[in-house]
């Protein structure tokens, strides 16, 4: 049989410990253990042919298309946001669709109003690194592709025309293509 002093010493040590168990728990539930990804960027897409040349687009209306301008150009200010896979040109206030449901080498790409048009599966977009990371798992300064949702075409700048005004278009997705990466900037 055990002493009373030692069964009471027993019971204090161990609701001692409970109770430093609960407060450890406590601060490891409230403080976050990593920082979440962003699920949204916003800044540039920068095309990794040519020198200053970002994703813009031709106006600010429906049906306006996609091509490269002047990093410096209002219209290459742009958001992505994963949640939803939408590439959102800010001055327009439009998103990037595979217009009237043409995925194919060539196609054009173009602005409409997400609101019009509900964000149809024609305006869903994905990121992709070449490192088989995806969505909110790319880091924002590694060259990327800008996938169609069924992850088959990419945004491709035709013929590598380092030029402003160079038309973007869908192009199968092929990898280290300089034709399809992009990478985000400030």
């Amino acid at each position: 049989m055990q002493h009373p002093t030692m069964v009471a010493f027993t019971a204090l040590a161990l609701s001692s410990m409970v109770a430093l168990g609960l407060v450890l728990l406590s601060v490891v539930m409230a403080a976050p253990i990593f920082d979440a990804p962003s699920t949204s960027h916003r800044g540039r897409l920068k095309a990794r042919i040519g020198t200053n040349l970002c994703l813009g687009v031709s106006g600010t209306r429906d049906g306006a298309r996609l091509l490269l301008k002047s990093c410096t150009h209002a219209s290459t200010e742009v958001e992505f946001d994963d949640d939803r896979d939408l590439l959102i040109f800010l001055q327009a206030q439009r998103v990037a669709e595979v217009p009237a449901r043409r995925y194919g080498n060539g196609e054009a790409v173009q602005i409409r109003d997400i609101a019009t048009h509900g964000g149809s599966g024609f305006q869903r977009w994905v990121r992709a690194d070449f490192h088989g990371r995806s969505g909110g798992g790319v880091p924002r300064g590694v060259w990327q592709q800008i996938r169609t949702g069924n992850h088959r075409y990419c945004l491709d700048v035709r013929e590598g025309r380092a030029v402003v005004g160079a038309e973007v278009q869908l192009r199968e997705c092929a990898p280290w293509n300089d034709n399809q990466s992009f990478k985000w900037i400030s």
